[in-house]
This record gives structure tokens, C-alpha cells and sequence, in this order.
């Protein structure tokens, strides 16, 4: 009896002990899963914030490319602005603004007929201008004289007769605008009854031959101080003084 109560009992020892070790095998054959340490996790957290600044550092840098290339920053406006300014101010104060009209101190030693033909021959046309101006230009007295047709203006030195240059002309009037006839004021009567008209001393600074667009009477047109004279070219008299415009 005791007998086979031993061999029951080293039986169900060993039962068990294989049932422990199974058990054991099965725990250490078993993958187990991945656990993320607290050092994993911050690496992953330092990862991120460097990724954040270089993504920041791409974009300013962007932005700071676009200012670049526009020429702009935050006061880039107001620097154009005065900087345009400051270019319009000396264009307003440069030689041309501030240069007046010189005055005619005489006539030169080219009478106009003489003028007149020496343009013709230049032009190779015997149609006579329909204006003649004479004026200082770039310091030299000079007869311009403007034709029809050819649609030319012929510059002269009223000092030596010789041409100074040759321009077309974008726009002429009609052919009946041309001088039949140059009158018979010499040009210091001209310039007498110009001051008469003006009535105090003042610098003339052109005169010009021209027939009036209205009336088809052929006049001279004095700049004189700040007003024109218009003189009828045969009989010298007044026919307005008006504001010489700019």
C-alpha cells in the first residue's frame, strides 16, 4: 500500500515538473514586444526640435531671399521714395531748368536773304521758308529756318554764314504757310517798336518771321522780357502784346 502510494506521489512530481518546464519554454520562445526606453523618447523629442529650427532657419532665410531680390526691406519703401524724390529735385535744378533765354545783343553780320539762300542750296529747293527764327543757341547767334518741303529745318551762324546742322521736321503746315515776301522793317525797327510796346527796358531773346495762322498777315514775333509782340512786318505796327508762355 505505502508502496503505491510512492509511486503515485514521485508520478505526480513528475507531472508536474514538466508542466513547469514547458512552461518555461514556451515564456523564453515567446518574441516579446518592444518597449521604448525614456532615452528613446527623448532622442526622438531632441530629433524634432532640431528638424523644427531647421525648417524656421530655411524659411527666414527664404523670406530674407525675397527682400533681397526686390531691393526691399522694412524701410525699402520710404528709401525709393526719397530717393526719387531727390532725382526729380536735381533734374528740376540741373543746367536746362534753370538756363534763361540769352539775350540778342546784335544782329550778326549775315543779312536773313543771304541766310535764306544759303538753306535753299543746302536743301537743293527754291521754296521759301515759312519761318525764320533767330536766337542764341549754346552760345552762338543762329538763324533756323524751317520749309515745307522738304520738311526741313537748316541751322545757320548768323556770324559766318556756314550751316550748323540739318534736322527733319515731324510735322510742317500747308504749302500756302510759306513767306511770299520778307517785309520791310529791318530788324533794329523791329526791336524799336518792340521796347516801345513793351514800354521799359528788357532784353529781347528771339525774333521771328512767321505769317499769323488767322489772318495770313505776315508778322515778327519779339520775345521780350515776359511778353510777346506781335508787329505787322510791313507797316511795324502793334498787333498784340500778350504773356510770353513758357
Amino acid at each position: 500500500m505505502k508502496r503505491n502510494l510512492r509511486n503515485l506521489f514521485l508520478a505526480l512530481l513528475t507531472a508536474l515538473t514538466l508542466v513547469v518546464g514547458y512552461a518555461v519554454a514556451q515564456q523564453q520562445t515567446t518574441p516579446q514586444p518592444a518597449q521604448q526606453t525614456q532615452g528613446d523618447t527623448d532622442q526622438e523629442t531632441n530629433d524634432d526640435q532640431v528638424g523644427a529650427e531647421q525648417e524656421g532657419k530655411h524659411e527666414d532665410g527664404a523670406e530674407a531671399g525675397e527682400q533681397e531680390e526686390t531691393g526691399m526691406d522694412e524701410s525699402g519703401e520710404s528709401m525709393n521714395a526719397e530717393s526719387a524724390e531727390g532725382a526729380e529735385s536735381e533734374d528740376l535744378e540741373g543746367p536746362e531748368a534753370s538756363q534763361a533765354p540769352s539775350a540778342i545783343e546784335s544782329f550778326g553780320s549775315v543779312a536773313f536773304v543771304d541766310a535764306v539762300k544759303t538753306a535753299q542750296t543746302t536743301l537743293g529747293s527754291s521754296s521759301a521758308p515759312f519761318e525764320a527764327t533767330l536766337e542764341q543757341v549754346n552760345g552762338q547767334l543762329v538763324w533756323m529756318l524751317d520749309f515745307v518741303s522738304p520738311a526741313k529745318q537748316v541751322m545757320i551762324s548768323a556770324e559766318s554764314g556756314t550751316v550748323t546742322a540739318t534736322t527733319d521736321l515731324p510735322s510742317v503746315p500747308s504749302a500756302d504757310a510759306s513767306l511770299t515776301d520778307y517785309g520791310s522793317l529791318s530788324l533794329d525797327k523791329v526791336v524799336e517798336v518792340a521796347r516801345g510796346a513793351y514800354g521799359s527796358p528788357a532784353d529781347v531773346t528771339e525774333l521771328a518771321l512767321e505769317k499769323d495762322t488767322k489772318t495770313g498777315v505776315l508778322t515778327w514775333r519779339v520775345d521780350i522780357g515776359d511778353k510777346l509782340a506781335v508787329i505787322e512786318a510791313n507797316t511795324g505796327s502793334v498787333i498784340a502784346l500778350e504773356p510770353l508762355k513758357n
